[in-house]
């Protein structure tokens, strides 16, 4: 144990089949009451780049709630949920401008909107940062995609 894990605590590392290796925050304590993040990198769908997500859980566990709602998504997105993303865009003139998504957008982190198990902001990032610096969010809520914004 090093001079960090004394004073700020240890991370705790899971390997879990589907999202592979999964880290805890810093934590001293084995309290199952404690909630902690749990962040790992993911790779989804036909994008080249990872997705950093962050999901809830306590010392022992990742939530399973969220990891089923998430695995769900990860595994429909091509067949789905990219479809339900070209209608939001197309749903709205001020978002045309991401038309070109699957080319030029990655999903770049996915964390649970707040006190919820089962709903999501997912975060698109431009794969080419040094000439584009726009990015679009939008919520999975029970499954469904929503709330489209930019920013």
């Amino acid at each position: 144990m090093g001079i960090l894990d004394l004073l700020f605590g240890k991370k705790i590392i899971k390997q879990d089949d589907f999202f592979g290796e999964m880290k805890s925050d810093r934590t001293r304590k084995n309290d199952e009451t404690k909630s902690i993040s749990w962040g790992f990198n993911k790779k989804i769908g036909q994008f080249q780049k990872e997705t950093y997500i962050i999901l809830e859980g306590n010392y022992n566990n990742v939530n399973p709630t969220q990891k089923s709602q998430l695995k769900s998504f990860i595994e429909n997105f091509d067949s789905i949920y990219s479809l339900e993303t070209d209608k939001l865009i197309e749903s709205n003139n001020k978002f045309m401008k991401f038309k070109n998504w699957r080319n030029e957008y990655y999903i770049a982190f996915i964390c649970p909107l707040w006190g919820s198990n089962t709903n999501f902001e997912i975060n698109f990032e431009p794969i080419d940062e040094e000439n584009n610096d726009n990015h679009f969010s939008y919520e999975l809520i029970n499954g469904v995609l929503k709330n489209i914004a930019t920013y």
